[in-house]
């Protein structure tokens, strides 16, 4: 029988021998050799602690996964609501290099000079100028990338080959090496200015000539008036001595000069 007194010993020995063979198979399979068994159970609680802590930072890991998910859909959205701002403003938004040449123009340069951006980005700015403000802009231009800020006014070319007039206002951008801006039409504007000097003038000689008029007319009207008061002080003083005839050529005079002034009158209010 050897070490073993019984059958049953020997059976309950196999059996105890392939179910720890079993365990240490199942445990080799995820990287731990299985000795003793009180080292099998600290094994096995160490892999659960370090499962339970590899679950903890997965879920941190999701959770950081997740808010960046969110942060990025924010940029996004605001990326979207930036892009439709700079697409339907009235005003064009541009941007060129440090030589003045152009590198974007919003799609609302179409509304203002006709050019589609693609038609005109890559070229220089000062192509599209008036000859008589050239000069101006480049000042303004190299004042502005030199952290100078202030507008400027100017005509452009639009695509049609009209001049149109506009403001713009800039400031430098990385470190000088571009520049962005805001240019508005005041082709509008000027065109109004334009007639209100105009009517304005016209206004003013109106006025001279309403002047020289009613200087004319107030001599005119003092002769009448002259000689409705004479004769109304003679009436007023000598009636008595007067004959019916007299008074009676003393009544048509006065008639004529009212009548006279009145006609007077009527002209200067028309």
């Amino acid at each position: 029988m050897g070490i073993f007194k019984t059958p049953e010993q020997k059976q309950k020995s196999i059996n105890n021998f392939g179910k720890r063979f079993q365990d240490a198979s199942n445990l080799k399979k995820t990287g731990m050799i299985v000795g003793h068994p009180w080292k099998t159970k600290r094994l096995l609680a160490d892999t659960l602690a370090k499962n339970r802590q590899f679950t903890a930072d997965n879920e941190g890991l999701v959770r950081e996964i997740s808010e960046c998910r969110k942060t990025l859909e924010k940029l996004h959205a605001g990326e979207k609501k930036f892009r439709q701002l700079v697409e339907n403003v009235n005003d064009v938004i541009f941007q060129t290099d440090e030589q003045g040449r152009i590198v974007y123009f919003s799609p609302s340069l179409e509304r203002m000079l006709e050019y589609l951006p693609s038609e005109i980005e890559g070229k220089l700015f000062t192509d599209f100028l008036h000859p008589d403000d050239l000069q101006n802009v480049l000042q303004s231009f190299h004042k502005t990338l030199e952290g100078k800020l202030e507008t400027s006014e100017f005509r452009i070319r639009a695509k049609d080959g009209a001049y149109r007039h506009v403001r713009t206002s800039s400031r430098p951008m990385n470190g000088g090496t571009e520049l962005t801006g805001i240019m508005v039409d005041l082709t509008e504007c000027k065109r109004l200015d334009a007639e209100l000097e105009k009517t304005l003038a016209e206004l003013k000689k109106t006025i001279k000539v309403k002047d020289r008029f009613v200087g004319i007319l107030a001599h005119d009207m003092k002769n009448p008036i002259h000689t409705v008061m004479g004769l109304s002080d003679l009436l007023a003083s000598d009636i008595e001595s007067l004959s019916a005839g007299e008074i009676t050529d003393f009544a048509v005079e006065i008639g004529k000069k009212t009548t006279r002034l009145y006609t007077l009158l009527e002209n200067l209010l028309k």
